[in-house]
């Protein structure tokens, strides 16, 4: 927000500047009755991005409208009013879970993510990530805003140019319920096997939503560190599941792919491949990593400039077997 405001205010003065240098100093008819013209509201920024609130507790957000002198009327509204509900910024939690609140002025907003924690208990602690140069495809946004400064590259599903891509309905939506890997009130990915007798999904980025008009392209040029420095660098997966499956989970490059079975061996099309990880099915998350210099020595590679139209980056199976489920959270590249 600071900086914001200060490049708005450089930016104005170099303009009155200017204006100085050009107008003529023997004009003494100055009208200081004209008008200033109005200043446009170009972004809303909150005093917080994320808050945490218990059931029946009250919390303050402000808004500041950029850049500075721009005013205008500010909408307050909730995503969930069964969780959270707003008042001229002033927030109450009303029962466990998670809301967005919005502060609008005309089509710019501002939001904040809030956790409502129950009555008298403890709110859980922000997460930390204890790692650096973070490539995440995966997160909470709780977590992902308290760690932005670790963050390399956010490839996060978006739906405008970064999708979860399920081919010919093959998974359906899972039920995402209880906490997340990072102990959060805030989803993660769950899919189930359909009836199709496959299974396939992958985050395929450089697209857009609408099959008939233009794709985007998304630069991954800064995976090449990841590339390069692959001994430093790990691949982070956290899975939970009740049953006994095993999914195989793909990883593509530039003309190039590795396959690893998550879980126990994954046989594809008749083709065996060897796990690099098991976990409890316990109901509860377990982590699986990879270190990133086997993905290099399997043949996998980014190179060093290297942007990508409607491609596949991380792709899943888990077989044909309908009910099977896939969760998963927590799936970013790290230096541990």
């Amino acid at each position: 927000m600071k900086i914001t405001k200060f490049f708005a205010f450089a930016a104005m003065a170099a303009s009155a500047l200017s204006f100085g240098a050009c107008s003529d100093d023997d004009d003494d008819n100055d009208n200081n009755d004209t008008p200033k013209p109005e200043v446009k509201v170009e972004s809303v920024t909150l005093s917080a991005t994320t808050l945490s609130v218990e059931a029946g507790k009250t919390a303050v957000l402000t808004a500041t409208l950029n850049p500075s002198g721009a005013t205008g009327s500010v909408t307050w509204t909730t995503s969930d009013a069964a969780v959270a509900t707003v008042d001229n910024g002033t927030v109450t939690g009303v029962k466990e879970g998670t809301a967005t609140i919005t502060a609008s002025v005309g089509d710019v907003k501002g939001e904040c993510r809030v956790t409502v924690g129950k009555t008298g208990a403890d709110t859980p602690d922000v997460p930390e990530l204890t790692g650096s140069d973070y490539y995440v495809f995966q997160l909470d946004e709780t977590t992902y805003d308290a760690n932005t400064s670790k963050i390399k590259l956010d490839l996060r599903v978006d739906d405008s140019s970064k999708f979860l891509y399920i081919w010919e309905g093959t998974y359906t939506g899972g039920t995402s319920t209880g906490k997340n890997f990072f102990g959060l009130a805030e989803g993660w990915v769950s899919v189930v096997v359909g009836n199709a007798g496959w299974s396939g999904l992958g985050l395929c980025y450089g697209k857009t939503n609408d099959d008939n008009g233009p794709e985007a392209k998304i630069d991954l040029s800064a995976l090449y560190d990841v590339y390069v420095n692959a001994d430093q660098y790990t691949f982070h997966i956290a899975m939970k599941s009740t049953d006994n499956a095993s999914h195989c989970i793909i990883f593509y490059g530039k003309d190039s792919e590795v396959k690893y079975a998550l879980g126990g061996e994954f046989v594809d099309n008749g083709v065996t491949i060897p796990s690099v990880g098991d976990f409890e099915r316990d109901g509860e998350w377990h982590e699986i990593e990879i270190p990133a210099s086997k993905l290099v020595e399997d043949g996998l590679i980014y190179p060093e400039a290297w942007s990508v139209t409607g491609q596949n980056i991380i792709a899943f199976l888990s077989g044909g077997k309908a009910g099977t489920t896939l969760d998963y959270d927590a799936m970013y590249f790290y230096k541990k």
